[in-house]
């Protein structure tokens, strides 16, 4: 199997225009670690957001915070569904077996019958085999 991606560095936290960002997430991380980690960051800036946006009122700017905690909920949804595709990657779930082929009913009559036959076989060896067993003690 191939080897999954790697994160590239990219930079976060800017103070004002002109200046560099403060953090930057690494280059080579693993994907799914990378994934898990702003899943999870997600979730926590929904939780404070919620929080806040049940403590203010409409004038405050309740309605944009809403918005907001609404677009970070798509956000989580979308990480989390991509986090199941990379586990589907690394985990493939095997193929379902092939559906049998729909055989005509003459077929299966005949398929029926020499099963039948063949268990008639079995069974007939089994009461000569018994048969024997009674006159040979």
């Amino acid at each position: 199997m191939k080897a999954l991606p790697l994160t590239r560095s990219a930079t976060f936290g800017s103070i004002s225009p002109n200046s560099p960002d403060l953090f930057e997430v690494a280059d080579g991380v693993t994907l799914d670690a990378a994934l898990e980690t702003a899943s999870n960051l997600t979730e926590g800036a929904i939780d404070i957001a919620r929080s806040i946006g049940c403590r203010i009122s409409r004038s405050e700017g309740s309605a944009e915070l809403w918005a907001a905690i609404h677009a970070l909920e798509s956000v989580a949804a979308i990480l989390e569904a991509i986090q199941g595709g990379l586990l589907e990657l690394e985990h493939p779930k095997p193929d379902p077996a092939p559906e049998p082929a729909n055989a005509d009913p003459e077929t299966l009559r005949r398929v029926w019958i020499d099963m039948a036959k063949m268990a008639a076989d079995e069974l007939a060896k089994l009461d000569r085999a018994g048969e024997s067993k009674e006159g040979g003690q």
